[in-house]
């Protein structure tokens, strides 16, 4: 049972203050690299897309840990900045026509795995 389950949290900022709780116990936490994009899913109602990432070590370091949470957070605020000035020539991945760009995730695992796992399916 996770500490927002045990607790009865009545406003929102307990309940961010729980979560918050909760991230830093499911840590230690790490901060990689990623090189995301979207890539074509298929034919069906007229074209769909969806969002991949790899692990990459382009840009210095790939992976930067361990830490605690919130630092991981801060820390990938950091990171993000010097990747979006990398990436400012490309266009953001909300649009199908996304090219490549670098993107930190924050993640309690040790070596960063690519995404999705296996290509998804139609509905």
């Amino acid at each position: 049972m996770s500490i927002i389950e045990e607790q009865s949290v009545e406003t929102p900022e307990a309940y961010w203050k729980a979560r918050d709780e909760e991230q830093e116990a499911a840590g230690p936490w790490f901060v990689h690299l990623f090189d995301t994009g979207t890539a074509y899913g298929g034919p069906e109602e007229g074209g769909w897309w969806y969002a991949t990432g790899n692990p990459s070590s382009d840009v210095g370091h790939g992976s930067v840990g361990p830490m605690g949470y919130r630092e991981a957070i801060e820390v990938r605020g950091h990171l993000q900045a010097f990747a979006d000035a990398e990436s400012n020539d490309r266009r953001g991945c909300g649009s199908y026509a996304c090219y490549q760009r670098y993107e930190w995730q924050v993640s309690n695992e040790r070596q960063p795995q690519a995404y999705p796992e296996s290509r998804p399916h139609y509905c």
